[in-house]
């Protein structure tokens, strides 16, 4: 199978499956801390196959195109998918009565969450389709080549 396929596959998944560890530490032991971290990881299943389908693989061929295979860059550009459908959600609430306040703070934990999800998605991206810190054609990344090149 292709790395890429791949890489688009499971990807999305990590940052469900970091949730649910999450999740499973914080409600064992003496003080329970949380224990909706499952179902909430099943309800962003539904978010993270159609964003990654509609927002990463046009980002993945922009980035491709241009050669950008660093893990900042990668990183970079799964934040700002992450954050994307917040700020869908954010147009569409500006359009239903609601207090701006409540709105905004509403926002800002979907956009923050978002924001984790994309880097931990980018960055499991990034692992499965480049393994090794290998760029096509470049034996370094930016932030080894120059201590390479001394």
């Amino acid at each position: 199978m292709n790395r890429f396929i791949l890489a688009f596959l499971v990807a999305p998944i990590v940052p469900l499956l970091v949730l649910g560890l999450i999740d499973i530490a914080g409600s064992s032991g003496v003080h329970p801390q949380s224990g909706n971290g499952g179902l909430f990881a099943l309800i962003m299943f539904l978010y993270v196959y159609p964003t990654t389908a509609i927002l990463g693989l046009p980002v993945f061929l922009l980035f491709r195109r241009r050669g950008w295979y660093q893990w900042w860059r990668v990183l970079v550009g799964g934040v700002c998918i992450g954050v994307a459908p917040s700020l869908l959600s954010l147009l569409l609430a500006l359009f239903v009565d609601m207090r701006m306040h409540e709105l905004m703070t509403t926002w800002i934990r979907f956009a923050a969450l978002g924001a984790a999800f994309g880097a931990v998605g980018a960055l499991a991206f990034r692992a499965i389709a480049f393994p090794l810190r290998m760029n096509p054609g470049h034996p370094f990344d930016d932030d080894t080549r120059e201590a390479h090149s001394v």
